[in-house]
């Protein structure tokens, strides 16, 4: 995300908002550096975010650091207000618009002239292919356990929330925004047949990995797909591992506007293992500079993978 994409869409985003909560209310710093957000459990009971906005040089991305106060339980807001009075002074209460997405005035955004142009045309989706250097995800797997599907799956969410236009995407005729990222994976089921399942990014690896194993295991198991909602920009994905794949277009319907990646099977070469992949995206949605920006990220999110499994955010 760039350094200079603060923003209104970072306020209500919370990275590892547990199971069920749901955050009711906000109230920031006149310089909009600080937050505090009271959320409410699947149980009723309530509690606060209490954090500042800091930039990772390194991620060049902004994140909020600070308490969540999981410990700490209220029966009702009034509660929480009344106790946490003394940090609220000289704070004002941010008003949610459309919640986690909203829709934005194209000819306000840098996607103005890509929206005239490709809104309505009958084949607005693009696809490039490249092959991927692998081998760290295939060691990391080997070495700590971690599926390789699911490494890869993380890698895309990160090299796509450094990369803004995965923020946007047209939905029937409008153009989206958004402030949270998944992604969909294709589930074999108990029946040997298919689901799809959403998977919310997490910046920190293992949150992901265990919201990927606890959720797959559910689509095994009941057959049913998992999807998240529409608060999510859900970026596809297709692991079809019974076969080597040189490239893949996917069919368009007119229906599926998200940037969907394919692959198959990786391919061990002298020590090397590479993953020939293809990337669709909407044109609207992004140029193809901005895909090969994302691809290029992708591959340095892979060659730096073993940070991901240390790094809690």
């Amino acid at each position: 995300m760039p350094k200079d994409r603060y923003p209104e869409n970072l306020f209500w985003r919370w990275r590892a908002m547990p199971e069920g909560a749901a955050i009711v209310r906000g109230f920031f710093s006149e310089d909009k550096k600080h937050r505090i957000l009271i959320w409410q459990r699947e149980d009723g009971t309530y509690s606060y975010l209490d954090q500042a906005l800091t930039f990772d040089e390194y991620e060049q991305e902004y994140w909020w650091q600070g308490t969540d106060n999981r410990l700490s339980f209220y029966e009702n807001e009034e509660s929480v207000l009344s106790d946490i009075a003394p940090l609220l002074a000289g704070m004002q209460e941010y008003k949610r618009e459309d919640g986690a997405v909203k829709e934005i005035d194209p000819q306000k955004t840098k996607r103005a002239e890509a929206f005239a142009l490709w809104m309505n045309a009958p084949m607005p989706m693009v696809t490039l292919c490249r092959t991927l250097n692998v081998t760290p995800l295939v060691r990391m797997e080997r070495r700590q356990g971690f599926p390789f599907n699911m490494l890869l799956c993380w890698c895309i969410g990160k090299a796509a929330a450094m990369t803004e236009p995965f923020f946007l995407l047209p939905v029937q005729g409008k153009l989206m925004q958004f402030e949270r990222l998944a992604v969909n994976v294709v589930v074999r089921t108990a029946e040997d047949g298919i689901a799809t399942c959403d998977i919310p990014w997490e910046k920190d690896m293992r949150l992901f990995d265990a919201e990927y194993r606890r959720r797959t295991a559910e689509v095994s198991a009941t057959g049913k797909p998992l999807e998240l909602g529409e608060e999510y920009m859900v970026i596809g994905t297709s692991a079809l591992v019974d076969s080597e794949i040189d490239c893949a277009v996917n069919l368009y319907a007119g229906i599926y506007n998200n940037p969907f990646l394919i692959w198959g099977k990786h391919r061990r070469h002298f020590g090397k293992v590479t993953l020939p992949l293809s990337f669709q995206f909407h044109h609207v949605q992004m140029d193809g500079n901005h895909a090969a920006q994302f691809l290029n990220r992708l591959q340095d999110t892979i060659d730096h993978v073993n940070e991901g499994a240390t790094h809690i955010g």
